[in-house]
C-alpha cells in the first residue's frame, strides 16, 4: 500500500503500453485480412493503407513510446495513450471495410485491435500521486504559522525569570528616583548633599539656615 507523498508506481499502465507496442509491431509486420477463410491471398497494411493512414499508423507507435516515457507525468502519459488509441480509429474503420471486401480478417488485424485496447487500459488504470487531503494541508500551515518565534519559546519555558527580570529593572527605576528625591543643593557651593545632613560636606556651611 502506497503512502501519502511517495511516488506511485504504475506497473500495470507500462505493462499495457508494452503490450500496445508489441501489438503495433506485429500488426506492421503480419496480413491484416485474406482473401475469404483460407488464406491464400494475405495483404498487410502496405497494401491497403494510403500514405495518410501509415501516418497514423506509426503515429500510434509514437505516442505510444512517449507514453512510456513519460511515465512518471499522469498528463502526459495518460495524453499520449488516448491518442494512440484515437489515431487507430480511422486505419481499423479501413480494415473493417476490407473485410467486406475481402471475406476475411487476419492475425494483424486482431492485434491492432489489441493495440488501441491496451491503450485505453494503459490510461485508466494510470494512477497518480496520492495528494494529502485538504484538511491535513490546512492543519499543516496552521501548525506552521502557530510556531513561536525564539523569544516567546524563551519567555513560554521560563516566565518567571522574564518576571524577576522585569521587576527588578522597575526597583532599579524606583531607587535612581528616591535617591534623586534624598538629595539637594547647598546654598553656599552649590554642591549635591543628601537632605538628612546639616553642615555641607564640601564647604562647611550650616544647610539649616537655607
Amino acid at each position: 500500500m502506497t503512502k501519502e507523498g511517495e511516488p506511485v508506481k504504475n506497473r500495470d499502465a507500462e505493462i499495457f503500453m508494452w503490450i500496445s507496442i508489441i501489438c503495433y509491431v506485429i500488426t506492421a509486420f503480419t496480413p491484416v485480412v485474406s482473401y475469404g477463410f483460407i488464406a491464400y491471398f494475405d495483404t498487410t497494411i502496405y497494401g491497403l493503407f494510403t500514405s495518410l493512414e501509415i501516418v497514423l499508423f506509426f503515429g500510434s507507435i509514437l505516442f505510444a513510446v512517449l507514453a512510456l516515457i513519460n511515465v512518471s507525468k499522469p498528463i502526459v502519459f495518460r495524453l499520449c495513450a488516448y491518442l494512440t488509441a484515437a489515431l487507430s480509429i480511422w486505419p481499423i474503420i479501413v480494415l473493417f471495410a476490407a473485410f467486406y471486401v475481402f471475406g476475411g480478417l487476419n492475425i494483424g488485424f486482431i492485434t491492432y485491435i489489441l493495440a488501441a485496447v491496451s491503450s485505453i487500459v494503459a490510461g485508466i488504470v494510470y494512477k497518480s500521486n496520492k495528494k494529502p487531503p485538504l484538511q491535513t494541508i490546512l492543519d499543516t500551515q496552521k501548525n506552521q504559522t502557530s510556531i513561536p518565534s525564539s523569544d516567546k519559546v524563551v519567555f513560554l519555558e521560563y516566565p518567571e525569570e522574564n518576571v524577576q527580570k522585569l521587576s527588578f529593572q522597575e526597583q532599579k527605576d524606583d531607587t535612581n528616583l528616591q535617591s534623586e528625591t534624598d538629595t539637594w543643593f547647598c546654598g553656599n557651593c552649590g554642591q549635591k548633599v543628601k537632605r538628612t545632613t546639616s553642615i555641607c560636606e564640601h564647604c562647611g556651611f550650616d544647610l539649616s539656615e537655607q
